[in-house]
């Protein structure tokens, strides 16, 4: 749950202090030569705009509670400029609730290629391990 809480009227919530405007946590590791994203909550696409975050090579999942998965659907926009599927590492269980919940970018007939200027109905072309 982030910072301030909805309906919340504690001193933190009604804070102006920028410390205590907190989104839901997540780790961006850039490397000399990788972007790898670890879980893509709720809050993803303002935390990218906010981080410039315009690369991710690969998307590592603790877990698949919502507060972890809920902003899989931003993780197209890091795939319009790319030439193969996005990579995704987790356990079976939770690739396979990835699965369930957003059956179209796993499905065998998403083979939309990455590009640069998406279609309107654009797929994410993904696969996992």
């Amino acid at each position: 749950m982030g910072i301030p809480v909805i309906g919340c009227d504690c001193p933190t919530c009604l804070s102006d202090d920028p410390k205590d405007q907190r989104m839901r946590s997540s780790i961006h590791l850039q490397t000399p030569t990788h972007s790898i994203l670890v879980d893509s909550g709720p809050d993803l696409r303002q935390q990218a705009l906010r981080y410039n975050l315009r690369k991710v090579d690969a998307v590592l999942y603790t877990h698949c509670h919502l507060d972890h998965i809920a902003g899989f659907d931003e993780l197209r926009a890091f795939c319009w400029r790319r030439d193969a599927p996005l990579p995704m590492y987790s356990s079976q269980s939770c690739l396979d609730e990835l699965a369930r919940m957003y059956a179209w970018a796993f499905a065998p007939e998403n083979t939309t290629k990455a590009t640069s200027n998406p279609p309107p109905n654009s797929r994410l072309p993904l696969h996992h391990r």
